[in-house]
């Protein structure tokens, strides 16, 4: 799945926001095992803020670029969630 480009898609409007993070958790879930800990969970988190605070700091911002990391924020946020809170995985058909 190419994130880049569905991403482009989704900043013009052509697919939903909530489901390019459904997306982006998708593939993390593949890639990534679970999160184990709190601590883990959190250090993950400040990983992406920090890549997303680069980009924002960055002279030419790149707004793909800027979309990806915030998106990577709120997909590991779910991602702790579900791993480590033990809430409930997201479900499109709910």
């Amino acid at each position: 799945m190419n994130l880049e480009l569905l991403a482009r898609e989704t900043l013009e409007g052509r697919r939903s926001y909530t489901k390019f993070v459904e997306n982006t958790l998708s593939e993390a879930r593949k890639t990534h095992a679970p999160i184990k800990s709190h601590l883990e969970g959190f250090a993950i988190i400040y990983e992406e803020f920090k890549e997303f605070e680069a980009e924002v700091l960055k002279k030419n911002i790149d707004k793909t670029a800027l979309f990806l990391e915030l998106t990577s924020i709120a997909a590991m946020c779910q991602r702790f969630a579900e791993d480590v809170l033990k809430t409930k995985e997201i479900n499109p058909l709910d």
